[in-house]
């Protein structure tokens, strides 16, 4: 109605026409609808249009029946040991079995009580020689032999100094590998020389021996000389006394540095020196009679130094000391260094 509105609102607008037609350019007022008239004819079928879009799937269908069975396929590989089933029940009594095997014989009984004694055999043949039996006990010893003859009369005895000391021999060949002819050391209180021959450090044993028996000596002359002060002494310097005790067998000479013996005899010398300090070796070279260098006391610690031998010596011998490889410092007061000579009875 629309189109047919639009054809003719140039006229027909006006409310008072319920149709227009264009085809005569006139307004017409249409009357009431007629009967529905009867069915017409089908008409011819139009031609096909074109192809439509798909349209939505279906529903699946119902499934089709089984097909036949096809032919069994290759034997495939071994599984895993599938874990043990339960414990069935027990199965029913068998029937009782054949008559077994004749069993092994069992172990020998108990022994039997004993038979009676036998007649007496033939005696039998002498056995072997049995083991050697332990030592006996020792028995007393027997008297006393003569004395041996006196044995001749050994060399002449080779000079030697003593160099210092050492605890043990293996500290010393480490000190001191290859030594000269007449050095020795004092070893754990054995005096070890210098042996040439075999180029070797020999122990020729203590250096003091061993006690003797007791006598009854008489001191006949004894003298002591000793410094009471502080000393310095360098290499090649001369150890010197201050002050003097008893002096019945020696005098000191104007120096201080040496005493002399006034009689011929043995004598026992003793010297000391309380060292408070040292630098390099140091050690007291012996002047007796005017010969240097015949006994060497090492400085192997501060603290007091002394040593002591006894000799044969001539009357109006001078015996003193010097400092040679380094230098000393002796403690002060009485005692810091001391010079004896005892003369006995012989």
């Amino acid at each position: 109605m629309s189109n047919l509105h639009d054809c003719c609102n140039a006229k027909c607008d006006d409310n008072r026409y319920r149709a227009c037609y264009c085809n005569t350019g006139s307004c017409y007022s249409a009357g009431p609808a007629g009967p529905v008239g009867p069915r017409g004819e089908t008409g011819p079928v139009g031609p096909r249009g074109p192809q439509g879009n798909p349209g939505p799937a279906g529903f699946p269908g119902a499934p089709g029946c089984p097909g036949p069975v096809g032919p069994t396929g290759p034997q495939g590989p071994q599984g895993d040991k599938g874990d043990p089933g339960p414990q069935g029940a027990a199965g029913p009594v068998g029937a009782q079995g054949p008559q077994g095997a004749t069993g092994r014989p069992g172990p020998a009984g108990p022994q039997g009580p004993a038979g009676p004694q036998g007649p007496k055999g033939d005696k039998g043949d002498t056995g072997a020689t049995g083991p050697t039996g332990p030592i006996g006990p020792a028995g007393l010893n027997g008297p006393t032999g003569p004395t041996g003859p006196t044995g001749p009369v050994g060399p002449q005895g080779v000079a030697t100094t003593i160099r210092g000391s050492y605890t043990t021999p293996a500290d010393l060949t480490a000190a001191h590998p290859t030594g000269s002819a007449g050095d020795s050391y004092i070893v754990g209180g054995n005096l070890y020389v210098w042996n040439g021959t075999t180029n070797t450090w020999s122990d020729v044993g203590a250096i003091r021996g061993p006690q003797g028996p007791a006598g009854t000596p008489a001191v006949t002359q004894y003298g002591s000389v000793y410094n009471g002060a502080a000393l310095t002494l360098s290499n090649g310097a001369a150890l010197t006394f201050a002050n003097s005790a008893a002096m019945s067998g020696v005098t000191i000479n104007s120096a201080r540095d040496t005493i002399t013996l006034v009689s011929a005899g043995p004598w026992r010398i003793s010297v000391g020196v309380d060292v408070s300090g040292y630098t390099g070796t140091p050690a007291l070279n012996l002047r007796a009679g005017g010969t240097s260098g015949t006994i060497s006391v090492p400085i192997v610690a501060n603290g007091m130094t002394s040593f002591e031998w006894i000799a044969e010596y001539g009357a109006n011998t001078n015996i003193g000391f010097t400092v040679s490889g380094g230098q000393i410092t002796t403690t002060s007061g009485t005692g810091s260094a001391y010079l004896t000579a005892t003369k006995y009875n012989t």
